[in-house]
């Protein structure tokens, strides 16, 4: 990235926000300024440590139509196992598979889809998966009180998970308005969220996320 764009990001980050549509156009600016992804060197190294084949390509999709026709192509070619999926499609490409290989059929939103030996397409959500197996390394998730900073597609379902699963009574919050569902509660302000107690924060919003100007050096 040059200067100028260094600058101006740095600009939007300290700008101070006094309300929650003041803070809602703040995340909107650094979404569109800051251009983050390591997901062509991932995968390099998940097929070098796997000694699998994978391949990186980005297809765009403009519309749902040409969403279907991916899809279509993806179940012609036997060859072509799966694929990961994301925003703003997350939700619908779950109604053109064959199943959902997900504990919860509320779960809006996944990630990847997959062809088994059965010859169905299936999807799941591997960010819940990820976060799972992390959390479960350092702590028992049973009946636990959860903040997820963030509604998105990582951050909506992990809230339906973790209630689900494993009967947590989970908060999220947003700078967007979203709908909750089931065990799920939307926190409407910071006044609200802070007169909570939580087990568990987890950040699944877009801050924290940083440029990149070359791939790590060591790859964990």
């Amino acid at each position: 990235i040059n200067k100028k764009e260094e600058t101006q990001t740095e600009e939007i980050k300290n700008k101070k926000v006094s309300n929650r549509d003041e803070l809602e156009e703040k995340v909107k600016q650094l979404e569109n300024q800051l251009k983050y992804t390591i997901a062509d060197y991932v995968w390099k190294e998940i097929s070098r440590i796997t000694n699998s084949k994978f391949d990186f390509n980005i297809f765009p999709i403009e519309s749902f139509p040409v969403l279907c026709q991916f899809y279509w192509h993806f179940l012609e070619d036997k060859e072509f196992i799966g694929f990961n999926v994301a925003l703003p499609w997350k939700d619908a490409i779950s109604m053109l598979a064959d199943k959902n290989d997900f504990i919860s059929e509320d779960c809006k939103y996944v990630n990847t889809v997959y062809k088994k030996q059965d010859g169905l397409s299936y999807t799941i959500n591997t960010d819940v998966i990820g976060i799972e197996k992390s959390l479960n390394k350092r702590i028992d998730l049973r009946r636990k009180i959860v903040l997820i900073m963030g509604g998105g597609g990582a951050g909506f379902s992990t809230a339906v998970y973790l209630s689900e699963k494993y009967d947590c009574k989970v908060f999220i919050f947003d700078v967007r308005s979203i709908e909750g569902e089931k065990m799920i509660t939307i926190l409407p302000d910071y006044k609200t969220l802070a007169s909570q107690c939580y087990d568990i924060i987890i950040n699944a919003s877009t801050i924290g996320k940083y440029y990149l100007n070359e791939p790590p050096q060591l790859f964990s």
